[in-house]
């Protein structure tokens, strides 16, 4: 579902709480995932164009929770700190890198991370600097013709709702979703 646009409207409001109503009798066999997109699209930059660089480098970026820490810096940078104006930009710029791979795209958006960068507020330059790095070394780790679309947040969502549901019981459960079409298009790989 799409909570700006349900959450927006007095009716979509309405039907979700009457919808939410009927598992007041079994609330545990209810999970829901709130996944902030701008948020995941910014961990999924830091995935693909920061971890490889710190790699290559000799660091696991993954170690004792690093790779959180990073994202959530990363995110402030470009929620709090940067013009939203740009940070907008990069995001739709790596959104549609991350949908279509190719040369083109790779190269806009490490161009407008480094436009970004040359008017980069105080504690934003770290993350830009590193993303820069990873579209500039983006062949050598992971070049857009092998790089498959990882724009997986609504399986993301599905998963982790489906973990916490196996972790309260062994019994079948179903996955219920709303008409999404990116959920649809993975789920036939």
């Amino acid at each position: 579902m799409k909570a700006q646009r349900l959450l927006g409207q007095v009716r979509g409001r309405r039907e979700l709480l009457r919808f939410l109503g009927e598992f007041e009798t079994e609330p545990g066999r209810v999970c829901t995932a709130k996944i902030d997109k701008r948020f995941a699209v910014v961990a999924k930059m830091v995935d693909h164009l920061v971890e490889p660089v710190l790699r290559d480098q000799g660091y696991n970026f993954y170690k004792d929770d690093y790779a959180v820490k990073f994202a959530n810096s990363a995110f402030y940078a470009f929620d709090r700190l940067m013009p939203a104006a740009v940070t907008a930009e990069l995001l739709r710029l790596y959104n549609e890198f991350a949908r279509k791979p190719d040369a083109d795209r790779l190269r806009a958006l490490h161009s407008a991370l480094r436009s970004a960068r040359r008017d980069a507020p105080y504690r934003s330059e770290t993350p830009l600097d590193l993303m820069i790095l990873g579209t500039s070394n983006f062949r050598r780790f992971d070049g857009p013709d092998e790089f498959d679309d990882t724009n997986d947040i609504h399986v993301t969502a599905v998963l982790q709702c489906m973990g916490h549901r196996q972790r309260r019981g062994p019994g079948p459960f179903e996955v219920v979703h709303g008409e999404s079409n990116h959920f649809s298009k993975r789920s036939e790989r």
